[in-house]
């Protein structure tokens, strides 16, 4: 059975070399990220060229840094309990915070392995006290819940790694902290400005991320639910029901929605997961994530293919579950269109749906509903179509005619002779025209 949830890996030293990308790609991974927090362009090269040659069909996500705060100091300190500390001298941090904080704030370091309580704010200094002790290493995330930090968007760093992954055609942008619909904005139109039309998921891991979020989405392509940050920015009990609610907002919105974090933590170590992550997993897919995204499981982990083994299994195993949705924003009559195919689909247990599309759009308004139909888009632009494969249940295939009848049924029959559907099964066709073009739905046996 086709696996209709995707799954996004991070390459990183554990597998970045041909043989575990090959293994990993075979084993389900439909996506490379690279984060851009760690690591340079020579380092990162390597990885591209490698996974274009392995999945040329397949994207690329760069996950920027955007405006996060990392720690700096030379070697790690250990700090107790009731420690004094002084920020700008014992360490220091990647970002000035000096005006956003004021006593009485919480400092959260590496998601709060290391907790600190502002005691006194002194032009560039902050004078803490550690409340929970631990070791301060260097380039660890740094999180004060609550404070406006104010920074420019796109920053200076993720401008010149946009620039980079131009260069290296890369079809999707992870931005990191997103608060506001405007953020969004600026990073399409500087991509925009410098001839790329890739796509842009907003990471969802801010308080004001989760309030904005139904603007956030409408200009996005796609979110990602961020749970590192997300879990130290606002209560940890309250994740799982924000998780619930900003995947029913994209599936609303037809944009895709990743759930990022944690997801076989177990298994950098170890060679299986725990009952719980498997349940958490298999929670996601019941919500309707368009794809699950693996950070240091496959980065520095001891078993990186047999992560994406395991993601792979309890997908399959757990996708014919997935709640219905409740409601959709309806932007257009291509929304009803999509939503009478389903419908249809439903009705009639067709095996594929095979959409034609030149933007995207058509497969976006389908795979919001996650049928149980394989959704196979079709269109003469391999670059479209690799964007297009962070979407629930999509196949892609080149076409060159994509609206043409003949290909139509062309691909019903390359279907049925690859074994993908049995003779007299039933296809559905959908064409979303453009420009109050005439939309159309087929229905045809294999």
């Amino acid at each position: 059975m086709p696996k209709r949830v995707k799954i996004i890996a991070t390459i990183g030293p554990s597998s970045a070399n041909e043989e575990t990308m090959r293994k990993m790609y075979e084993a389900g991974m439909d996506a490379m990220r690279i984060n851009m927090s760690h690591g340079d362009y020579d380092e990162h090269q390597p990885k591209i060229n490698m996974w274009r040659d392995i999945a040329p069909e397949k994207p690329i996500i760069l996950d920027l840094t955007g405006p996060s705060i990392r720690t700096r100091i030379a070697e790690p300190i250990t700090v107790k309990e009731g420690q004094k500390l002084e920020i700008g001298k014992d360490f220091d941090v990647s970002r000035p915070i000096q005006d956003a904080v004021v006593p009485g704030d919480t400092i959260l370091i590496d998601d709060g392995t290391v907790t600190l309580e502002v005691e006194e704010v002194r032009g560039n200094k902050i004078d803490v006290v550690v409340t929970v002790g631990g070791t301060i290493k260097n380039n660890k995330s740094v999180n004060v819940p609550g404070a406006e930090i104010h920074y420019d968007v796109p920053t200076e760093k993720d401008r010149k790694d946009i620039l980079w992954g131009i260069k290296n055609d890369v079809e999707i942008f992870f931005a990191s902290f997103v608060n506001s619909a405007e953020d969004i904005i600026q990073i399409k139109r500087f991509l925009e400005d410098h001839g790329s039309d890739a796509w842009v998921f907003a990471k969802i891991e801010s308080k004001r991320g989760v309030a904005n979020a139904k603007e956030i989405i409408r200009v996005a392509d796609g979110i990602v639910v961020a749970r590192g940050d997300l879990g130290v920015e606002i209560p940890l009990e309250r994740v799982p029901r924000v998780q619930k609610d900003l995947i029913a907002l994209a599936r609303r919105y037809g944009k895709p929605a990743v759930v990022a974090t944690q997801m076989l933590t177990s298994m950098i170590d170890n060679p299986f997961p725990t009952r719980a992550e498997v349940s958490d997993i298999a929670n996601a897919v019941y919500d309707g994530a368009s794809a699950l995204m693996v950070s240091n499981e496959t980065a520095v982990g001891k078993y990186p293919v047999d992560v994406v083994k395991t993601l792979s299994r309890i997908v399959v195993a757990n996708q014919d579950e997935v709640v219905p949705l409740d409601g959709v924003e309806w932007e257009e009559d291509a929304d009803a269109v999509a939503y009478s195919a389903i419908k249809l689909v439903e009705q009639m247990d067709a095996k594929y749906i095979i959409t034609p599309t030149s933007t995207g759009r058509s497969p976006r308004k389908i795979s919001r509903f996650v049928p149980r139909a394989n959704i196979l888009a079709v269109s003469d632009n391999p670059r479209l179509l690799r964007k297009v494969q962070l979407m629930y249940g999509t196949e892609t295939k080149v076409v060159e005619d994509p609206p043409a009848y003949s290909t139509f049924m062309q691909l019903v029959e390359a279907l049925r002779k690859e074994g993908r559907v049995k003779a007299g099964e039933k296809i559905v066709g959908v064409n979303v025209a453009r420009n109050g073009g005439t939309h159309t739905i087929r229905v045809t046996k294999a």
